[in-house]
């Protein structure tokens, strides 16, 4: 008697239960997601629009840094058994919390699985935190993998020779554009200073291309771009003004802590009157009416209703 043999593939390892803390801390069960089919529930989230509630973007960063029981892994999808995660990520991306992006990414292992490898390299190229990155980049061989990074990282690790070889490689084999050939040349020798005629190639809101355009003198209108790239604009190296308005525009999405924005307003007295100082100056009044005439109920409110319609 013939038997016949049915043979299934198995399905890789799922990752979309990967999360930073459990949900019972938003009184969330752990099954939450467990009867949704990923490929669905990943579509939601990809179409969940920004809130003008802070608190409602917040809670919703919350929810997508949960650690639960995964969804209902799609064979036919191409990213099968990660989809859920990676639209978890790239919406905080989205959100502009690249550090509990990058935090998500860390739990998954990115070094191990090139299929968070884009959105690996764009989370470091916002952050600059390129290292690890960069490491496992040096390590790999993936035809699929964008030319710049190779070049970029071998630079980083100091072998300007390879990189020079890998991109005139690149180029031989028409695997590079002409505008980012340029664009890597200017990066791997700060004097050739190359003119970039398509200039247009700087405002597409791809992390890597900013990166080198900022190099080569062409810096991107902020107004233009996504919110992720105002991360950027924390940093100590940028004036007070931009520190602060970057701040207020990632406390609005739910991405930075409140606290951060409001030390910000506190680090020095407004140079000048109107726009964001004229918010410094009210947020430091405020902050002496706690300490010195709470109870002046009346002048409170007015300062109050003051700031609510700046």
């Amino acid at each position: 008697e013939n038997i016949e043999i049915q043979v299934d593939q198995l399905p890789g390892v799922s990752k979309n239960s990967i999360g930073i803390f459990g949900g019972i801390r938003l009184g969330l069960p752990i099954d939450i997601w467990s009867g949704e089919n990923e490929a669905s529930i990943a579509n939601e989230i990809e179409t969940i629009p920004p809130s003008n509630l802070f608190r409602l973007n917040r809670f919703l960063k919350k929810v997508l840094l949960v650690e639960a029981d995964p969804p209902i892994t799609d064979l036919k999808e191409k990213f099968s058994g990660k989809l859920f995660l990676r639209a978890r990520i790239s919406k905080l991306v989205s959100m502009g919390a690249l550090d509990d992006a990058e935090e998500l990414l860390t739990n998954a292992n990115p070094s191990r699985d090139l299929i968070l490898l884009d959105l690996w390299a764009n989370v470091s190229f916002l952050t600059g935190r390129l290292d690890d990155f960069c490491g496992t980049v040096l390590k790999i061989h993936n035809r699929d993998m964008f030319p710049a990074y190779r070049v970029i990282c071998l630079a980083r690790s100091g072998d300007w020779n390879a990189a020079a070889l890998t991109l005139a490689t690149y180029s031989s084999m028409n695997k590079i554009d002409k505008s980012l050939e340029i664009l890597l040349i200017n990066y791997l020798d700060h004097e050739a200073e190359l003119e970039i005629r398509n200039k247009e190639l700087c405002l597409k809101d791809i992390p890597v291309l900013v990166y080198l355009c900022n190099f080569s003198g062409i810096k991107s209108d902020e107004n233009t771009l996504p919110i992720e790239f105002l991360y950027d604009n924390l940093g100590r190296s940028k004036s007070l003004r931009a520190r602060i308005n970057a701040s207020e525009e990632l406390v609005r999405s739910g991405a930075l802590n409140p606290n951060i924005l409001f030390t910000n307003y506190k680090i020095k007295q407004a140079s000048t009157s109107g726009g964001v100082w004229a918010r410094v100056k009210q947020v430091q009044e405020l902050e002496n009416f706690f300490e010195v005439d709470l109870k002046n109920t009346e002048t409170l409110s007015n300062h109050l209703n003051l700031m609510v319609k700046e």
